[in-house]
């Protein structure tokens, strides 16, 4: 995908800003530290999300129980949730089963504040739903199913990408077309519920390089 370039800016030169020296020119610093090419993934970064581990740990559970989280991933991204309210899904013995219980048997965290911190092997709602993201755009396109981010608020217009509209479905996003029509879906999303997650997203496209910090000012988001 094509990352949105920053304009050309002249750096600045000007010398120095007063009598004592405090700041130096950029002729005087660079020539001691030259400027070096340097990759924007060569920063670290402070998301502690380890797929690999995340995996490793779903793995460690009973057949039974892979099952379930199968279905409360569904659950979350089809159906939704709120309200400390998760719903429910059905066994394979139509048996009904919360997703409360589903998650405290499975030691899944939830109900966790926003910014809860998490290690690289801990289970939560969110992580499940992001794990499970190419099972929940198949799901959609099978059973032609649309996730409630779609039905109420999404821009109906653009068909074609109703089968990534849905929450976790940022981690599909490939291109600059995609990238917007999500952040707009999350936009109507916020507004509506008085929330703010389209500032996640704008982290998430700015952590997988699709657009620069430059592109959000621009849109004044």
């Amino acid at each position: 995908m094509e990352v949105p370039k920053i304009p050309n800016i002249e750096i600045s030169k000007n010398i120095v800003l007063n009598k004592n020296e405090q700041y130096l020119s950029i002729d005087e610093i660079t020539k001691k530290i030259p400027f070096i090419d340097i990759k924007p993934t060569d920063l670290g970064s402070t998301d502690n999300y380890n797929e690999t581990r995340i995996l490793e740990e779903y793995l460690k559970r009973t057949d039974e129980n892979k099952l379930l989280l199968y279905k409360a991933a569904l659950q979350l991204s089809i159906i939704g949730y709120g309200n400390k309210n998760y719903g429910f899904v059905r066994t394979d013995n139509d048996k009904v089963i919360t997703l409360e219980e589903i998650f405290k048997q499975n030691n899944i965290k939830f109900l966790e504040k926003q910014n809860a911190k998490y290690n690289d092997y801990d289970l939560s709602a969110r992580r499940l739903i992001r794990l499970f993201r190419y099972q929940i755009q198949k799901f959609i396109i099978d059973n032609n199913r649309p996730s409630y981010l779609w039905t109420k608020y999404a821009d109906k217009k653009n068909i074609k990408l109703i089968s990534i509209c849905f929450p976790g479905g940022e981690h599909l996003v490939n291109t600059l077309e995609e990238a917007e029509f999500m952040l707009e879906t999350y936009g109507n999303l916020d507004i509506s519920l008085n929330t703010k997650f389209r500032k996640r997203l704008q982290r998430v496209f700015i952590a997988r390089g699709m657009m620069s910090p430059n592109y959000f000012l621009e849109k004044n988001y």
